[in-house]
């Protein structure tokens, strides 16, 4: 019998059954069987069945500004929808107006047209206060036309609301509603280049959809999908402050029931029932919760957060809030010449941490910002925008000198290594600002932040500009576009190669020094 040589032996084709060959075997080409070939056929079945759909992590999920330039580069360029956003911290450390700043924000973007809503538990909301972040977080509109005006005979709504007030008694209201919405949304996924509304099959949505869905994912899939504009927030829901959340079931205790963790079960509960579809859903929500004193304290931490650690475990950002003294002086309140009106200006200021940070960016980034307590019009209008832009320069290395003698600059070197070659290349990162290689003085500076149109035009004309310019603007941009977030990372890049290379070459001289 002649002997078979491999070369010489017809290969197999591979069947559907999972049929394909692996190697030689006493030259002669085993086929070997693959058991789950089959098992993807059966994998959409079930996700049809079930209502699940596969998708893939999308890395350049857009991002939407918190309202802060030096906040939104410490969060890797923004918010992400489906986030669980907690800010924390003693009194007087800027809690609810973080959140309330973060709120107006995401009003104030053209291209948001989900819901929101805005859940005071504390009772402590003023509308003068909330109307001066707003405004200066660029919502037009005053404070009865955001949270809507409704007829005092009928109860219908006379102005729709931007904004839904709620002053709930029991903590579950606030899980009930969110749960709600949840089921009221549409899926919003990204699959490709295009974003999509994914609505489950139901007669409502049946009618609804006609002649707007996509046929071939409906009979795959057995959901609707529409294409969708963009993928923008859902809805933002607001809640100040957590501590005040009393459970439903405390009002049923008789007097001095000391039941423990009443408060944390309910959080725990709360929060497995509404997280995990948030993504999906693109809805955030915004929490204020208490950092307290532990009494007698002797070991382990002296400060503690209410309402148990299943809130700590599920929130995907936990931002430190803390007051502070004046970083470049003495004493808690600054006061300054202010450009708004005639007279001071008057703030203090708070660090803000970002104690957790699952959402994109560095965790333990510490950036300092600047509360307004009055300006020179006698009003308390949130974060200071001209210390913020400060700040965002800094950190973004487009800036040098003081605050006396602000020198803008044109860009810096980076030296990167590449991953395969282990050779070092040197990148040059361009700002191409404005206000490139100009100096100003701080009243300077902060004339072209928040002065008029006037002063602006007249202060841009004395540094020789051509046009003036809203630099602000400018900065939001860069930011918006992603590249805020990759000037941080270069600029810490090249302040380390600067720093190693100094190290390297002092401790050659110190070595031909020694000879």
């Amino acid at each position: 019998m002649a002997k078979q040589k491999a070369d010489t032996v017809k290969k197999p084709k591979a069947s559907k059954k999972g049929v394909t060959e692996v190697g030689v075997s006493g030259g002669i080409e085993i086929p070997k069987f693959n058991p789950y070939s089959h098992i993807d056929a059966e994998i959409d079945s079930m996700e049809k069945k079930f209502k699940l759909s596969s998708m893939a992590i999308d890395k350049d999920e857009p991002r939407f500004s918190t309202g802060l330039l030096s906040l939104d580069v410490a969060l890797a360029g923004g918010m992400l929808g489906g986030g669980w956003y907690t800010c924390f911290g003693g009194e007087q450390s800027c809690k609810s107006t973080t959140a309330m700043t973060i709120l107006s924000s995401i009003m104030s973007q053209k291209d948001f047209v989900g819901k929101a809503a805005y859940f005071d538990y504390e009772g402590s909301s003023q509308a003068d206060y909330i109307e001066n972040i707003m405004g200066a977080m660029g919502v037009q509109d005053d404070v009865d036309k955001v949270f809507g005006i409704r007829d005092d005979q009928t109860g219908e709504w006379v102005v729709k609301p931007r904004v839904r007030y709620y002053a709930p008694d029991t903590g579950e209201k606030f899980f009930h509603y969110l749960a709600k919405m949840g089921k009221l949304l549409p899926d919003k996924v990204r699959m490709g280049d295009q974003w999509y509304f994914v609505y489950d099959n139901n007669k409502v949505n049946q009618k609804a959809l006609k002649g707007l869905y996509d046929k071939k994912y409906f009979s795959k899939t057995n959901r609707y999908r529409v294409p969708a504009p963009d993928g923008t927030i859902q809805a933002v829901i607001l809640t100040d402050s957590y501590p005040a959340m009393l459970p439903g079931i405390a009002d049923e205790k008789e007097e001095g029931d000391k039941s423990l963790a009443l408060q944390a079960r309910m959080f725990s509960d709360g929060l497995k029932r509404v997280k995990g579809m948030m993504r999906s859903k693109r809805i955030v929500v915004l929490g204020v919760n208490q950092l307290r004193k532990v009494p007698m304290a002797m070991y382990g931490p002296s400060e503690t957060e209410p309402c148990g650690d299943a809130l700590k475990f599920y929130s995907d950002v936990r931002l430190r809030m803390s007051s502070v003294s004046i970083p470049h002086g003495k004493g808690v309140v600054e006061e300054e010449d202010s450009v708004v009106a005639d007279g001071k200006d008057s703030y203090r200021y708070i660090k803000i941490r970002t104690h957790k940070n699952k959402l994109g960016g560095v965790p333990n980034q510490t950036i300092t910002m600047r509360l307004v307590i009055e300006n020179g019009e006698g009003d308390a209008t949130g974060f200071c925008h001209v210390w913020d832009s400060y700040q965002y320069l800094k950190i973004t290395g487009q800036v040098g000198g003081t605050r006396k003698k602000i020198k803008f600059l044109s860009g810096f070197t980076v030296v990167k290594r590449d991953k395969r070659t282990k050779k070092d290349t040197e990148h040059t990162v361009e700002f191409k600002s404005p206000m490139e290689g100009k100096t100003l003085d701080w009243m300077q500076f902060k004339t072209l932040i928040e002065g008029d149109k006037s002063e602006i035009r007249e202060l841009c004309a004395d540094l020789g500009m051509k046009k003036p310019i809203i630099f602000r603007n400018f900065l939001r941009q860069q930011v918006n576009s992603g590249k805020g977030y990759q000037y941080v990372i270069d600029h810490k890049r090249a302040a380390n190669s600067s720093a190693s290379k100094k190290e390297k070459d002092g401790e050659e001289f110190d070595a031909d020094d020694d000879e």
